[in-house]
C-alpha cells in the first residue's frame, strides 16, 4: 500500500517526498557507540576513533605460531 502512494504521489507531491525523504535520513545516523572501554562515546571525534579501533582489529591478521603444523 506504501509503495503503490509512493508511486503516485512520491515525485509528484514534493512535500511528501520531503518528509518522507528527511525522516529516512534522520534515521541513518549513529549518535553514540560503545568503546572498548564500555565508556559510550558521543563526539563526532570519538565515534570516528571508536569505528577506526574497531576496524583496524577486524582487519588486522594476529600472528599466530604454526608449531606442530608445519
Amino acid at each position: 500500500r506504501a509503495k503503490v502512494h509512493w508511486m503516485r504521489d512520491g515525485d509528484t507531491n514534493s512535500k511528501f517526498f520531503h518528509v518522507v525523504d528527511s525522516t529516512r535520513k534522520s534515521l541513518n545516523k549513529i549518535f553514540v557507540l560503545e568503546g572498548d572501554d564500555d565508556i559510550i562515546k558521543d563526539s563526532q571525534e570519538r565515534l570516528c576513533e571508536v569505528a577506526d579501533s574497531y576496524f583496524n582489529k577486524l582487519f588486522t591478521s594476529s600472528s599466530t605460531e604454526y608449531k606442530g603444523v608445519i
